[in-house]
Parts: C-alpha cells; structure tokens; sequence
C-alpha cells in the first residue's frame, strides 16, 4: 500500500474561472493514445500517401472493447505527427482508468511507425466517502458513495462532480469554496478517498455600481436584476444580469459586469449606455383601393411608445391605426415593473377596434408577469372583450342567425415568453418565444332587432378557448448579413364562433403584400422569412417571402386559404429618425398576383 503526496484541488478565483491544479496523479498528465488495430480505426483523408507515415500499434490488452471507442487515423504526414498520436492513445487510456498504461518500444521503417504499448490493469473506486462536505451540498449535487464503489476510476466524473460543488457554492455565498481528494490511496488496482471541502469567507452582495450615461435609479435595478444589498452572492444572478439587460430598450450594454470583493462584501458594476429608445413611429400606405377600381387609397399607423419613465423602468405606449375606410383600432398598454417592490410587472391594456359600419370590439384587460431569475417570463392575464353590431337593422329580414352578434367574454389565461435576443431593438443573433392561452365563458347577447326564433337551437352560453404561440429567430451568416425568420400561429375554439371575435391578419405585421387585417381567421399559420443585407448596425436591404394558411369556421362558413406575400424593403437612419419603405406583392385564393395590386409601406421611426 502507498499513498500519494499531493492531491487533486480545483478552485474558484475572483474572477470564478475554474483552475484545474494536477498533483498527484501523475497519469492526468501524461500524454494520451490510439489504437490503431482496432475497428475505429479512422484514414486521414487528405494524407499525400507517398510521402506518408503508416502508424500501428500493440497492446497486451485482452478486452479490446474497451479500445473500440478510441478512434485513430493510421496514416500521418510525417513521423512526428505519428509519435503524437501515440501519447494520445495512451492519455486516453489513463482516462479509460488504465493508470498504468506506458510505452513499451517504439521502432519504425522508412513508411511505418510500430508502438508496442503496455495497457496495464484497470483501476476502480474501493471507496469515496463524504469526508466534511456539507449534506446541503450532498443533496443538491446528487453525491451517493455508493456509485462510485467498484466503478472504474475516472477523473472526468470527479472533475465534474467538483464543479457542480463549487457552482452550488459560489451561488450560495461563498465564491471563494474550495474541494479536493483527500487521503487518496491506492490498494493494487482499488483506490480509496474522501472530500475535504473548504467553503472559504461567506460573501453579501454591496452597492450596485452604474458606470455609464445611464439614467435609472440604482434601487430599482438592484431589485430589477435580484441583486439587491445584503442578499447572499450568486455568480449566477450575475451572470443572468448581463441576459436580462439586454432585453431592455432603453440601454446598452458596453461589457459585462465586473465584480469587486472587498472585506466579505461584492460591489457589482454595470457597464451601460443610454439609449434612445422613446419613439414616435408614422407609417403610410399606398393601397389599390377595393370598392373602387383604379384608384387609390390610404391607410395609416401611429405609434408612441415612452421608455423608462420616471427612470424607473415604466412604459408607456399607444397606438392607432387605419387600416381601411371607416375602419380604426386603437391599443393603450401601460406597464408598472415590480409591482410593490416584488418580482412581479402589472401590465393594463385598452384595445378598441371598429370595423366600418359593422362592429365595434371593447378588450379591457389585466397581465401579472412574473420575472424569472433566468430572465423569462411567466404572465398570468385577465381579459374582459365585449363586441357590439352597430347596424343591426340589416338583420331586421333575417330568416337564419347571421355570424355577426353582441357578445361577452371573460377570459383567465397564462402564457410563457423567452429572449436571449443580442439586442432588444436591432437584434442579429438570439430567440424570441411567445406562449399564451386563455379560456373563459362566452355569451351571446340577444339582438332586439333578431326574431328570438332564431336563437331557439343555439346555446347562449359556451366555453372559448384562445391560443397563440409565436417564435422569432435571428443569425447572422456573414458579417454584412442576417437571416430572420418567424412562425406565429393562433387558434379561437368554440362551437359557435362569429366573425367578430375572429383573429386578423394581414399587411406590414404579419402578411405583406395584403391589405391591413384583410384576413379574417378562426386558426392561422404565418412563416415569414427575410434576408437582410446590413450597411450598418440600423440600415440594410432586405428580401422577404411571407406564407400561411388560414382557416376561417363560423357558425355560418367554412373556409380555407393559403395566401402568400413576398417583395423587398430599405430601412436607414437619417438625423429626424429611421426611414423604411417596403415593396410587396401578394396572392391568395381570389386574389392572383398582380403588379397594379402591389402595396407600397413607407414607415417612419423617430427616436427620442
């Protein structure tokens, strides 16, 4: 029996970058081998045979499959690369836990290296006990002795399970831990051991320190990012901090946080930049107009959207938009951020949509998001919609119930959302996913103006359920280009749907090429791909392509259609704001593609 002087010690740093400290186990450091007889055996393909190096080797291994996941190329360049692949092969078998694998003999002629290698006997686990490391720290890294008896004896396991307890550590408070093999000994072929765990100095989260132009209080990005005073460090918070200021507008990111430890303390520092972010957005469209052949109209969108307010975070935004004669929608959404000091966001919304002498839709609502450390978010939402006919004496003759009516709804859903986006306003590389589902009790209000015949056979009262999921991706394929796509789908389930509670699609947000909520769709699908060639980080070229398919159920029709739109676009910055026109052509079930019916968007961002 002999023991070992020295022993294995991984430690974390002030800047928590794991040092790997080899002593003792002298086979960690030796080079590692290949077998070249074995069925793994691998050609180089592009080796000059002429002027190459044949490579073979022996070993006195009689379990050759324990070899067969070692793959080795046989032949090489040169003879020098060859002797290389045999330290590899034997490095690889000290890993396998042949600790006692060596070279025997090498020799070689003019076009062939011979490696005879000693594989020795495999070494095994006769025991690791817990030593003193903490049964907090046993639990939550899934340490059971019992695993590791007559296991063969890999450092990759123990390496591995001596990050998950300096991890666990540095975000729990103590950044500093520190955990080693002690009394490694080795019996023959057995090997026994037990943890010495050094926790190190508990250190407390201090001040946050904003370095930078940026305005917000200190206060609330403390309890925005969970690093607030006092609270025991976490890496980990730190390190979600830089995901989730991303996903801010109104900032920039100059670096990642740095972090400074005096006298138990950590003083984290955020390196942020103002941004421009408060917008004023005007976009005008030039349509072939549908009730008037040959003659154009219009339709328009404003946008204002406040960032930051008070620099604590809050929002604000409104919207309006003409998509068609007598036609309007109008969305108010303000959002509180840490509602009372916790980790919730308390967002209310107003959306009115009226269309042309039709109906008119009322949608008051309510959403509590719950920010996850990760940066995602949870929402849990209450909506209250309601929908009126404005001329129903045109149902006065009525012999069937039209798919137009008065109702009610009130709906309780959740819904989940994930970005990892590299920027929140012009993002190039990331995702963004979108979930939410609600359920409630719809009811049909009856129309005087209707004989009540008609709503003898049709339930008054049902359940409605209303999904929509939506998934952006962005990667850049060059340094000059970004590919972007997104697929957005919904669905409203209910036995007696009417068109104005039907979603709607169509134009500059979802398909181009067509008229502004053109579509009306009780299940939609809608891919839209777009490739853009970037000037710079705020201006680029892009080509797009937009397909879906919609599915319109009612209580009175049922149809289906694929429409498509496709066309290019110019978006640039100029000292007012940021400029976009877009050129689009569209096709659908009635509508082929054709040049007079293209749609021409021209849109205007001013930042503030």
């Amino acid at each position: 029996m002999y023991k070992l002087d020295k022993i294995i010690r991984l430690r974390r740093g002030v800047r928590y970058k794991k040092q790997v400290i080899y002593g003792c186990i002298y086979w960690c450091l030796f080079p590692f081998v290949i077998y070249a007889q074995s069925p793994s055996l691998k050609q180089a393909g592009s080796t000059n045979k002429k002027n190459s190096i044949y490579l073979k080797l022996s070993t006195n291994l009689k379990d050759i499959q324990s070899l067969k996941k070692i793959e080795v190329p046989t032949v090489y360049q040169d003879i020098k690369k060859a002797e290389k692949a045999v330290k590899s092969f034997i490095q690889k078998l000290h890993q396998q836990a042949y600790l006692n694998a060596q070279l025997d003999s090498l020799s070689n002629t003019p076009d062939t290296l011979f490696a005879y290698i000693s594989v020795g006997t495999k070494f095994i686990w006769a025991s690791l006990k817990k030593g003193n490391l903490p049964e907090e720290i046993i639990h939550n890294v899934g340490f059971k002795p019992k695993y590791y008896n007559k296991k063969p004896f890999l450092y990759k396991s123990i390496s591995k399970l001596q990050t998950k307890v300096l991890s666990y550590s540095e975000n729990h408070g103590y950044p500093f831990a520190q955990i080693r093999l002690d009394s490694l000994t080795f019996v023959k072929q057995e090997v026994y051991a037990k943890w010495n765990y050094d926790q190190g100095p508990q250190v407390l989260f201090d001040t946050l320190h904003i370095v930078g132009d940026l305005q917000v209080k200190p206060r609330f990005m403390m309890k925005y990012l969970r690093l607030r005073e006092g609270d025991l460090f976490s890496q980990s918070k730190v390190q979600s901090a830089h995901r989730i200021l991303k996903q801010l507008p109104y900032l920039k990111v100059r670096k990642k946080a740095v972090v400074d430890f005096r006298a138990k303390k950590a003083s984290v520092n955020l390196f942020l930049q103002k941004r421009k972010a408060n917008q004023i957005n005007l976009l005008v469209g030039l349509l072939p107009n549908e009730q008037n052949p040959g003659t154009i109209e219009w339709m328009g969108e404003f946008d204002l959207l406040l960032q930051n307010m008070f620099r604590s975070g809050k929002s604000l935004s409104a919207k309006w938009l003409r998509p068609e004669s007598q036609s309007q929608l109008i969305n108010l959404d303000y959002t509180h951020p840490l509602l009372f000091g916790s980790a919730l966001d308390l967002q209310l919304k107003f959306n009115l949509l009226k269309e042309d002498t039709s109906f008119v839709n009322i949608d008051l609502g309510g959403v509590l998001y719950y920010n996850l450390k990760t940066g995602d978010k949870i929402k849990a939402t209450v909506n209250s919609k309601s929908s009126r006919v404005l001329n129903s004496l045109i149902y006065q003759n009525a012999t069937r119930l039209p798919d137009t009516l008065d109702i009610s709804f009130i709906a309780y859903g959740l819904g989940y959302i994930h970005s990892n986006l590299n920027d929140a306003l012009y993002p190039s590389k990331g995702d963004f996913l979108s979930l939410s589902g609600e359920i409630g009790q719809k009811n049909i209000v009856q129309n005087p103006e209707l004989p009540e015949s008609l709503y003898k056979n049709i339930p008054l009262s049902t359940t409605k359920l209303v999904y929509e999921a939506k998934w952006k991706h962005y990667s850049k394929t060059s340094s000059k280009s970004v590919l972007y796509w997104q697929l957005s789908t919904g669905g409203v389930i209910n036995d007696q749907l009417l068109v104005n509670e039907l979603f709607r699609v169509g134009g500059i947000n979802s398909l181009r090429g067509h008229n502004q909520n053109i579509f009306f769709a009780s299940h939609y699908v809608i891919a839209n791909l777009e490739y853009r060639f970037l000037f710079d980080d705020y201006s680029y070229l892009f080509v797009f392509y937009d397909q879906s398919w919609l599915q319109q159920k009612t209580i009175n029709t049922f149809t289906e259609d694929t429409p498509l739109g496709f066309g290019l676009g110019l978006n640039f910055p100029t000292k007012a704001g940021i400029f976009n026109i877009v050129y689009a052509l569209g096709k659908a079930q009635e509508q082929p593609i054709n040049f007079n019916r293209s749609k021409i968007h021209f849109g205007f961002i001013s930042r503030f």
